[in-house]
């Protein structure tokens, strides 16, 4: 009986390791770029291909090709066309999913252009993206095949900007590689832009966890001027003309700072390899936003832009969710049914797949806010943008309020998860 067990153990390990990809036998050392439409409105998702774009050297994993940390409500897959062998996956969120949770959607349809990046299949590859429904199942929307021979592959370089290297601990393909980028900085503010990202990196690995894992991070900035200072803010009737089109009042939200050109976001970033963009506008009103695997964005000026910056890149890197509360009830966003996708909030519908292994036993679950202290790991009402029905793991949080200027535990340890993942 024990050599069978042996046997069998044996048998596993084989199995295990040959479903394991091999990064050089399907994928070359660049970039490949799939740019598409998303259409659509409340209820319906529509993506057409528009073109593949290779550039640059491969910034992204090398390693866990095919595994994904389950946060993102969009899902790319590429397959080798001849075996139809999985071989890359990425989860992400896009500012389209965002849309499609406002009023003007339940009348309106809309489109967004969007991007979304792999490396360079050696061989001819089927890609899909599939988009969760309302039982958080991946459902395809998109098919495509890249042929690597294909003269219709775009190949040009966008732009010749000056590059800083900001931190180099290592190869892209070994380090989380993020790029800042300026909006709204001019040539004679460039000066200005280089001093914000140095500034700003300084206070990410100033924090926690950042700060232990510093040795698995490179930071680049890119130094594109634009041809007017500032961004718009179209409820103040202000129209600024700039590289990547960010804009205040996104979805009448006059904090919310995005950008719907996202090709041309990737345009600039893809001057150097990257996991991960962030994008200093040079602005100081309050504002900004973090779409997971997307990008990270705030203004530069605001008295609150260390914080700012922190919460948005929690969004962009890990993919948490807000904590904070809202007007709104659980059922505009979630269901009651199952978990929310985001690591750091629960419907309380199965507890024991998020943080429940973390709360001590003489914990209440709900977590009555005045029971415990502030470093109590519980379930307390309100997040998510709501006041009920969705819980979030301790009264504070750099997810909940900027002055708590530190993330809590299950966040925390979600970041911690999230570089292992990408550096291991």
């Amino acid at each position: 009986m024990t050599k069978i067990l042996i046997l069998l153990f044996g048998l596993m390990l084989t199995l295990n390791a040959s479903s394991q990809i091999n990064y050089n036998d399907y994928f070359t050392n660049q970039t490949l770029r799939l740019n598409y439409i998303i259409a659509g409105n409340k209820d319906s998702c529509n993506i057409f291909f528009n073109s593949f774009k290779s550039n640059n050297q491969w910034g992204g994993r090398t390693k866990n090709l095919d595994s994904t940390l389950n946060y993102g409500d969009f899902l790319l897959e590429v397959y080798n066309l001849n075996t139809k062998k999985k071989i890359y996956s990425i989860q992400y969120n896009t500012l389209f999913q965002e849309w499609q949770t406002t009023e003007q959607a339940k009348t309106e349809n809309h489109a967004y252009r969007e991007t979304v990046i792999m490396p360079l299949p050696k061989e001819k590859a089927i890609i899909t993206i599939s988009k969760r429904d309302k039982n958080n199942n991946y459902v395809k929307k998109f098919e495509t095949i890249f042929n690597p021979e294909s003269y219709f592959t775009n190949t040009e370089t966008q732009h010749n900007f000056p590059i800083e290297k900001i931190l180099t601990n290592g190869k892209p393909s070994e380090k989380i590689d993020i790029v800042f980028l300026p909006e709204g900085y001019t040539q004679e503010e460039m000066q200005q832009f280089k001093q914000s990202a140095q500034q700003f990196t300084q206070k990410l690995f100033s924090t926690e966890p950042y700060k232990s894992l510093k040795h698995k991070f490179n930071i680049s900035a890119i130094l594109a001027p634009s041809p007017e200072s500032g961004v718009d803010i179209p409820g103040e009737n202000v129209w600024k003309k700039t590289l990547m089109n960010f804009s205040y009042y996104t979805f009448d939200m006059d904090r919310y700072l995005t950008s719907e050109d996202h090709w041309a976001i990737c345009d600039l970033a893809s001057a150097v390899p990257y996991d991960q963009i962030i994008v200093l506008c040079n602005s100081q009103k309050y504002g900004g936003g973090g779409i997971y695997n997307f990008y990270s964005v705030f203004s530069a000026g605001n008295k609150y832009s260390l914080e700012v910056m922190l919460h948005e890149f929690g969004h962009g890197f890990a993919g948490l969710g807000d904590e904070y509360e809202g007007n709104t009830t659980y059922q505009d966003f979630f269901s009651d049914k199952i978990e929310p996708v985001k690591p750091n909030l629960t419907t309380l519908t199965n507890f024991s797949q998020k943080w429940e292994r973390h709360v001590s036993k003489s914990t209440p679950i709900p977590t009555p806010k005045a029971y415990g202290t502030e470093q109590t790991i519980g379930a307390f009402e309100g997040g998510g943008y709501c006041q009920k029905g969705i819980y979030r793991p301790q009264k504070h949080c750099m997810m909940h309020d900027l002055e708590t200027k530190t993330y809590c535990k299950i966040c925390l340890n979600t970041i911690i998860e999230t570089i292992n993942y990408l550096t291991e």
